[in-house]
């Protein structure tokens, strides 16, 4: 890879431990929080300009083998075999011809799509929200080294 490797992004766990939810079964309260093994503890972002795709990454507390998954034509995962944790997110921007912008589109779909089957089990897995959450507040530094890039792709040929 030709391309810049930037360093990584610490995530600020404390924003994301919080409660989840409260439940009342026969009258006892249970209080449910994210495990700190659903939060990713590092995320970077980084363009690969020889293969022209948009890469996010991901590191957790602990790790794992994983496995590629095709999410479209554009974009697929490489996920947890156990967990199902997202561990990278790659976009192949150049067939996409959009600009950076539209690149966060791409991301916010690729982690829905990755949730899907598990939500029609009435199962809502925490990672996936949390990997969508770090994604949204870590944007800005995640794809400050692609703005550039992505103008150059969008533009006309």
């Amino acid at each position: 890879m030709t391309s810049l490797v930037p360093e990584w992004i610490e995530v600020d766990e404390s924003r994301y431990d919080k409660e989840v939810e409260q439940k009342k079964p026969r009258g006892i309260v249970v209080s449910l929080s994210v495990s700190p093994h659903e939060v990713p503890q590092l995320v970077r972002g980084q363009y690969d300009s020889e293969r022209k795709r948009f890469i996010i990454e991901f590191r957790y507390l602990d790790d794992e083998s994983t496995h590629s998954v095709r999410i479209d034509e554009h974009t697929h995962a490489h996920v947890g075999k156990r967990s199902n944790r997202i561990y990278s997110i790659e976009i192949d921007v150049e067939s996409l011809n959009v600009g950076a912008v539209a690149w966060r589109v791409e991301v916010d779909k690729a982690i829905r799509d990755l949730a899907a089957p598990y939500r029609t089990r009435h199962a809502k897995p925490s990672h996936y929200e949390m990997a969508k959450k770090v994604v949204s507040d870590y944007w800005g530094r995640l794809s400050s080294l692609t703005d550039n890039v992505g103008a150059q792709l969008a533009a006309p040929r």
